[in-house]
């Protein structure tokens, strides 16, 4: 589905990634590649490796993007920045402002997790509470940037944030050059975007497959049909995935770069949280285990691309999936549980 990026202009590209990672890569972790016989096991036999931003700054991989925007912007951001945001993306503006003494603003929907709202208060955050729709988190976000003079950093849908999440994708190819496949989340899209431009550069033959929960699949929608779809209604447990619609930036890249999308049910993402808590001794938030999951759930040799870039007889391939955070509310790991 992918390879029209030689006859369209995209957003980003692999310089912009560069750029990002030489603002970045002194204050940010290398985050590692894991991998364990029973983590091969559990997927089909694939030589998996998790590419852990569970155990990045501030919990997730946003602070990559965050710290990019924050140093690009300089002089522009002295009066505070402002986003709108579940929780990850709160904590990781708020860790990246504070680097630079400058004030940082959320616009946090009703039901947030604890766990992620304390955390980016713990950082400098100054969180203001909104209804929980995509409307009303950005109305509430330009509110704050009116009245406070702060400037408005999207969560996702953002060259500067995309380019930023792209620099795991440049450790993943330094890490394992030889890397067949890259499993990685996708909401609103700036990751696989970033990562997605990094891969496709750095590794031309890599495939890059998006994972997602079944009940917010508009990003395996839009794909296979070619155009932009939006969901009515989404329900999940990985509260980081919740966007109903792709980014119209972060659009273009996934249709011109991502391979195809496979996605994962909650019952499974939760099956998977405990595994890796049993068998890794990594705690994970359920959106940090979706790509893993879909992993192990689906078989990718069903899948076109696959079959036609390594032949439609199985064999092991090797894979990374993105442990996308670990920012998960301990208090909930029991209803969670109770899906399995």
């Amino acid at each position: 589905m992918s390879g029209q990026s030689d006859c369209v202009a995209l957003p980003i590209t692999i310089k912009d990634v560069e750029v990002a990672n030489s603002r970045v890569k002194d204050h940010l972790w290398v985050t590692p590649l894991l991998s364990t016989p029973s983590l091969i096991t559990r997927a089909q036999g694939h030589q998996v490796f998790l590419k852990c931003e569970n155990l990045q700054r501030t919990g997730s991989f946003k602070s990559r993007g965050a710290l990019n925007a924050i140093q690009a912007l300089g002089e522009q951001a002295r009066q505070g920045v402002v986003t709108h945001s579940s929780g990850n993306f709160a904590q990781a503006l708020a860790w990246a402002a504070r680097q630079l003494d400058i004030p940082a603003y959320a616009a946090v929907p009703e039901g947030t997790p604890v766990v992620k709202l304390n955390a980016a208060i713990e950082y400098g955050g100054q969180p203001t509470f909104c209804a929980n729709t995509y409307e009303s988190r950005l109305e509430t976000a330009s509110q704050i940037a009116r009245e406070r003079g702060a400037v408005l950093i999207p969560s996702y849908d953002d060259e500067l944030i995309m380019a930023g999440q792209g620099t795991a994708g440049l450790e993943i190819a330094d890490q394992l050059p030889e890397v067949d496949v890259v499993v990685c989340p996708i909401s609103g899209g700036g990751l696989i975007s970033g990562i997605a431009t990094a891969m496709k550069a750095r590794v031309p033959e890599c495939v890059v497959i998006g994972a997602e929960p079944a009940g917010a699949n508009d990003a395996q929608t839009s794909l296979r049909n070619g155009s932009l779809s939006k969901l009515a209604d989404v329900d999940t447990i990985a509260d980081g995935l919740r966007v109903p619609v792709l980014g119209t930036k972060c659009w273009p890249v996934v249709k011109a770069l991502v391979d195809d999308v496979i996605t994962t049910t909650d019952a499974e993402i939760a099956a998977t949280m405990k595994f890796m808590m049993e068998r890794t001794k990594m705690v994970v938030e359920p959106s940090g285990a979706c790509a893993y999951s879909a992993l192990c759930n689906n078989d990718i040799f069903d899948l076109q691309v696959i079959r036609e870039k390594f032949g439609s007889e199985r064999r092991p391939l090797k894979i990374v999936a993105v442990v996308s955070g670990g920012n998960v509310d301990l208090t909930k790991i029991p209803e969670y549980f109770q899906l399995i």
